[in-house]
């Protein structure tokens, strides 16, 4: 009486169960429908930027085994989903590349390879470019083309961009006042702010011919 047995479900349910699992029920529901109502607002944020996305090919299920059920509860398949809908409605659509061929996380527009834990957030080369890690990735993923990042054109562009990502990196800081700032995002840091080289893991000189013509193979796929 009353003692749930694991993988045996009762065929009679008392009327304390059905009112339980119709509550249960319910906030499944609520929840389900609150997380449909935040893809759409987000989806619609992106799309009044742009319809052309660009985005890393990722294994969510893959997600689930290092995140568990916080996976589940922000479905970004399901979200993924709905914005390649919306794009594709609009005309545009959603280009997933390679993160072996790219690793963007790990290289810098100058040629370099920085290889990094993902505990790693700021992305910092000996060429000048400090930036938070997730937005400098963004930033290179513009000059993807067929599972190939062209470092040249990025290195050609990064001069009018770096304020803008500095901009955007500053203002996550002052969004996330008064809250616990994401630590996926890093601690915003000037570039006349001295600091230990500590992304600075491995360095690997690449051919900078081939490495706008020739997809990169990165040894680690971490994401960014």
């Amino acid at each position: 009486m009353g003692r749930a047995i694991k993988g045996k479900h009762p065929s009679k349910k008392s009327r304390r169960m059905r009112v339980s699992q119709g509550k249960l029920s319910e906030m499944f529901r609520k929840e389900a429908a609150y997380r449909k109502t935040l893809h759409r607002q987000l989806a619609n944020q992106i799309l009044s930027v742009g319809v052309q996305i660009k985005t890393e090919k990722l294994s969510y299920r893959a997600f689930q085994k290092t995140f568990g059920k916080s996976v589940g509860v922000r479905a970004p398949g399901m979200f993924v989903t709905l914005l390649r809908r919306k794009t594709e409605s609009a005309g545009g659509g959603v280009y997933a590349f390679n993160t072996r061929t790219t690793a963007l996380s790990q290289v810098c527009h100058c040629g370099e390879k920085h290889k990094k834990l993902l505990r790693q957030r700021i992305h910092e080369c000996l060429c000048g470019v400090l930036m938070q890690r997730d937005l400098y990735s963004g930033y290179l993923a513009r000059f993807v083309k067929d599972d190939v990042l062209h470092a040249t054109e990025a290195n050609l562009s990064w001069s009018g961009a770096e304020s803008l990502l500095r901009a955007a990196w500053s203002n996550s800081q002052q969004l996330a006042s008064g809250r616990v700032s994401p630590s996926s995002f890093g601690v915003y840091r000037s570039k006349s702010e001295s600091s230990e080289k500590e992304n600075l893991v491995e360095r690997k000189s690449l051919d900078v011919v081939t490495f706008g013509r020739e997809p990169f193979r990165a040894q680690s796929t971490l994401g960014s």
